[in-house]
């Protein structure tokens, strides 16, 4: 944070917020994150032709050498560019490491395609999620998306917002890196479990004060004294019901608040994967719920935002 109050990013940054809120994602514009995922992908292609043997250490050294190698490119063009180009850069940055347009915008889709069709609904799903969703019901459509929605708080809203505080553009762009990362090879399978593990791990580290904050946040503004305490009894109860140690935080925040059960195992790329359940199931999840969860995740959002503002301020 004193980072950025002294390169005087306080501007850049909530410029690069309202941009986000307004635009959401600049889809006909060149987008770092695909850009990441393009190397990233010729990278990893790399380490999964090795041996086996070679794959973890190899892995761990592409996961750190990509962070790095991103957090010191960021910096270097930020402070070398002249003054204009410069702040241009960094709002550029911030604007691209934010997703809270985007994903309200997603999981109401998927919301809309279920009123038209369960199979509209599964076909929406698949472009936020991982696992096969082929052969989903309703009550599983809804459920992922209440998950992605608030796991993707934390990692998507939060955590880019917490470590460009921190670091400036850099640190937010360093976020994106490790998160794509995890996102694209950090699998608990076959095929990734050694070349992916620095990644999962790394990613892990990074997010584990934004889900806890997250968390906090969603209970907080949960909207009534009664889902605020079933909000936190769930956190108490559930956080550590993942197999991330940082995904289950937000998610029993939301699945507590909600009164509904959230994980379960699934099918990811054709293996499947158990997974505990998470929250108490005190109704059936209803279409709606995605309504609640994208609410709280804007509340969420707006009051990140004002507390670093306070934070700046002193």
């Amino acid at each position: 944070m004193v980072n950025l109050l002294q390169k005087g990013y306080s501007m850049e940054f909530f410029i690069a917020f309202l941009l986000d809120i307004v635009f959401g994602d600049p889809e006909r514009f060149p987008h770092p994150v695909v850009m990441m995922g393009k190397w990233i992908q010729r990278v990893y292609a790399f380490v999964l032709k090795q041996p086996r043997e070679a794959q973890r250490i190899l892995g761990i050294f592409m996961a750190l050498f990509n962070s790095l190698a991103i957090f010191l490119i960021t910096s270097l063009v930020v402070k070398f560019l002249p003054p204009f180009l410069s702040s241009l850069a960094a709002i550029y940055i911030f604007y691209t490491s934010l997703a809270a347009k985007t994903l309200a915008k997603e999981g109401k889709g998927v919301m809309a395609a279920l009123n038209s069709s369960l199979s509209e609904g599964r076909t929406r799903l698949s472009r936020i999620v991982g696992r096969e969703t082929t052969f989903l019901s309703e009550k599983e459509i809804i459920q992922a998306t209440v998950e992605t929605v608030s796991e993707n708080t934390s990692d998507g809203i939060v955590a880019p917002l917490f470590y460009g505080l921190l670091f400036g553009p850099a640190g937010a762009f360093t976020y994106k890196m490790i998160n794509t990362m995890d996102s694209m090879v950090g699998y608990r399978n076959e095929r990734y479990e050694e070349a992916g593990f620095g990644a999962a791990k790394l990613d892990d580290l990074v997010n584990l004060i934004p889900a806890r904050i997250t968390a906090l946040l969603f209970c907080i503004l949960s909207g009534s004294i009664r889902s605020m305490k079933r909000g936190f009894q769930s956190v108490k109860e559930f956080h550590s019901a993942h197999l991330s140690p940082n995904a289950g935080w937000p998610e029993a925040a939301v699945a507590g608040i909600l009164g509904i059960e959230l994980g379960g195992g699934h099918f990811y790329f054709g293996e499947y994967v158990e997974k505990p359940t998470i929250g108490y199931s005190i109704k059936e999840p209803e279409r709606n719920d995605i309504r609640r969860a994208v609410n709280l995740m804007w509340r969420v959002t707006v009051l990140f935002v004002c507390i670093c503002i306070v934070i700046k301020a002193i």
